[in-house]
């Protein structure tokens, strides 16, 4: 959520700069989330959980690279809304180019929350991957 919620103030903080701050914080901390989550779907396969077969395990493979490339985009839109927030304190044009550079990629990133989000419902309703009874 923090990475969506980065990415709309990460475009409001092109046209007013009192966002930057805040897109940056919620950056930070979705990419951290990401982080996170990338972190715990690795042990969970390290720790083998059921795999489905066929389909389901190329869905699987599918979201595991979906949440590194999420991950991946987070970190980088974190960076530089933090560059942003602070570069345009002291240099107004370069602050703005950072801006619309984090907002683009702040969108990137939030569409690949919603592509993981998916694979990653697909894998527990279709294939029961995740579950525990």
């Amino acid at each position: 959520v923090f990475i969506l919620v980065g990415a709309v103030l990460a475009c409001t903080a092109v046209v007013w700069r009192r966002f930057a701050l805040l897109a940056a914080v919620c950056l930070v901390l979705g990419a951290a989330g990401a982080v996170a989550a990338v972190e715990t779907g690795h042990k969970e396969k390290r720790d083998e959980i059921a795999v489905p077969e066929g389909e389901g395990k190329r869905v699987l493979k599918t979201h595991e690279k979906d949440g590194e490339a999420t991950r991946n985009l987070a970190l980088g839109a974190a960076v530089l809304a933090g560059l942003a927030a602070f570069v345009g304190r002291r240099w107004p044009v370069a602050g703005r180019a950072l801006a619309v550079l984090t907002a683009v990629v702040a969108l990137l990133a939030a569409a690949r929350v919603a592509e993981t989000g998916h694979t990653g419902g697909e894998l527990v309703y279709q294939y029961g991957v995740g579950l525990r009874f």
